[in-house]
């Protein structure tokens, strides 16, 4: 009999992001299947000499269909092997299942990706491949060594009130109009039909996703040269963008501009939590 499972080991041997944190080892997140296990939340531009330093919940998404650099197959791929690389380093080789994180894995373009990604990998680079029409790389480095590596890049950072962006993202997964995301909290926990808000906060900290953990953890905030980084509010957005890169910016819909849960709701031992969290951006921003 054909043993499909050693044959598809054969094929794809990738390592479990089920079984491992987060791709930044700053970010905590207990959803299996999230984004994070495969992005650095970094893209340089050498088209236009420009560092991006992704920040959940602060317009991201406008920001990278703006650029073009919405994760492409090869870029996932690519974080995988790396992930595969670093744990069997370590000596944990855990199995990777290719379904998931919001992208379908093609075993011909596994195949047909492998050899280039590894050639990359082999010769020292910590850099994607190009992708959009600006040529953003995804960084697999540190903020730190690609700061150092890129000392004359305009280097920018999207910021927000934390309790805004706690509420964006607590409406994100949690609001009844946004069924998907309801579904991803899913795997780990299962209020998600919760209506008390300060239910549905205690439920966050216990399961924390990348979305709600602060800005700092993106950032590392003892990296050096961290003043270099234009630290850009959200409602500056666009005339940011605009001045610095001469672009206009489509802002995408937000799925949770329409919020089903409000932050008056929330009681005063609720805040004192969000607002423990958040402490280092409140200081840092």
């Amino acid at each position: 009999m054909l043993d499909l499972v050693g044959l598809k080991n054969k094929l794809f041997p990738l390592v479990s992001v089920n079984s491992r944190m987060p791709f930044k080892e700053s970010i905590q997140c207990c959803n299996s299947t999230c984004g994070c296990r495969v992005s650095n939340f970094l893209w340089i531009s050498k088209t236009l000499s420009v560092i991006y330093v992704e920040t959940p919940k602060c317009g991201c998404s406008s920001v990278k269909n703006l650029f073009e650099i919405n994760a492409s197959p090869e870029i996932v791929q690519e974080a995988y092997l790396r992930s595969y690389i670093n744990l069997t380093n370590s000596g944990d080789q855990p199995f990777l299942s290719y379904d998931g994180f919001g992208n379908s894995f093609s075993l011909a373009s596994y195949r047909e990706n492998k050899k280039e990604i590894l050639s990359r990998i082999v010769d020292g680079s910590t850099e994607s491949r190009e992708i959009g029409k600006f040529g953003f790389v995804h960084s697999f480095d540190t903020l730190a060594n690609v700061l150092a590596s890129y000392p004359n890049y305009m280097v920018f950072c999207v910021t927000r009130d934390p309790l805004d962006r706690f509420m964006s993202a607590l409406n994100m997964f949690y609001s009844p109009k946004n069924y998907n995301r309801r579904i991803q909290r899913m795997s780990h926990s299962k209020i998600t039909n919760q209506k008390d808000i300060n239910v549905i906060v205690d439920d966050i900290f216990q399961f924390p996703n990348h979305h709600f953990n602060p800005i700092s953890n993106f950032l590392d905030l003892s990296t050096p040269d961290l003043s270099r980084i234009n630290f850009v509010s959200i409602e500056l957005l666009d005339s940011f963008i605009k001045s610095e890169l001469g672009l206009e910016i489509s802002r995408r819909k937000n799925v949770a501009s329409s919020y089903s849960f409000k932050a008056n709701d929330l009681s005063g031992h609720s805040i004192k939590k969000i607002e423990s969290y958040y402490a280092a951006d409140s200081e840092f921003f």
